[in-house]
């Protein structure tokens, strides 16, 4: 429990009205609740409030419309981190389960927090400050950096999807020697699988998040802070860039390279390379995003237009005859 005047202080705003008492932070539906404090910061969230009466609301400017206490703050929705921290801090749980199978060649730096049912294999490293949780799939000779997230059932390092058709039609493998290089403060979702190259290393870059179920394929290298989200995947041998993001279900072709700084709205399938700084939308790859939106909504319009077409030419059929 602590004071609005308090919770002020400690993310480094104002309070306006009344020092109350808080216990809880919620949603701004449950804005009403005794000893609840809500972020306002969003239009969204402001829309929800209408009609309601919080004990306590958080906002990035004042509302005096508002009749309960304000915290005002500057950090915008950043400041959401700050709150969950503070009103639901994590319990340490650093430690090796001891029904994780970790070979003795793999090598674990300091205060890593590994789950049951975890596999680490041979001379697999894993750094300072991350955890493993449970299922979590760590092939032989794969590297994780120090401060990396990766939640339950990932795959890191199984073998890259690569096959060569012989002269008698059989597909035969294509042995995949190569591992895993995860670099510090990457985040990865649940069901994520990332394959190991075939010689070299799949990379994926410093402070990169994987959202769950996201497919990395061999040789792939994406660069820093990059975020893909739910269900995308990269073919073989492409590049991203830093900065890149894939939205829900984006998909990019093997040998493609993605510049920095570019978004891939959700569904789109890029198969040509991008320049940074683009915004993509469209299935396979179609344009700058305004463009294709504007195609779009002139496609949704498609049935009307073809209408008044119709009735165009009837009119002008009767302009022909008289």
């Amino acid at each position: 429990m602590l004071t609005a005047k308090e919770l002020a202080e400690k993310i480094g705003g104002r309070l306006v009205g009344t020092d109350v008492q808080l216990t809880a932070l919620v949603e701004a539906a449950d804005c009403a609740r005794p000893g609840s404090v809500c972020l306002a910061v969003l239009r969204k969230a402001l829309d929800e409030l209408k009609g309601r009466t919080p004990h306590c609301v958080i906002l990035n400017k004042d509302l005096p419309e508002l009749a309960c206490p304000r915290i005002i703050t500057d950090k915008g929705k950043e400041v959401l981190i700050e709150l969950l921290e503070i009103f639901f801090p994590e319990q340490p749980t650093a430690g090796v389960s001891d029904r994780a199978f970790i070979d003795p060649s793999a090598a674990l730096g300091r205060n890593v927090t590994v789950y049951p049912l975890v596999y680490i294999g041979a001379r697999a490293r894993i750094g300072d400050n991350t955890i493993l949780y449970p299922g979590v799939v760590v092939y032989a000779g794969c590297v994780v950096g120090r401060d990396c997230i990766i939640q339950a059932n990932a795959v890191i390092g199984a073998d890259g999807f690569g096959y060569v058709q012989d002269k008698t039609g059989r597909q035969v493998k294509v042995p995949q020697r190569g591992n895993v290089l995860i670099e510090d403060g990457v985040e990865i979702g649940a069901n994520t699988s990332i394959d190991r190259a075939t010689l070299s290393s799949t990379i994926i870059g410093q402070g990169t998040k994987l959202d769950n179920k996201v497919h990395v394929a061999h040789n792939v290298r994406i660069g820093r802070n990059c975020v893909l989200a739910g269900g995308a995947s990269v073919a073989g041998s492409s590049t991203l860039g830093d900065n890149v993001v894939l939205a829900g279900n984006a998909g990019v072709g093997d040998n493609i390279t993605i510049g920095s700084n570019t978004v891939i709205f959700a569904a789109t399938s890029v198969l040509r390379d991008i320049p940074p700084n683009s915004k993509i939308y469209g299935t396979p790859t179609a344009d700058e995003y305004g463009s294709a939106m504007r195609r779009r909504a002139l496609y949704n319009k498609l049935p009307e237009l073809n209408s008044r077409l119709k009735e165009l030419e009837k009119h002008l059929r009767l302009a022909d005859w008289q």
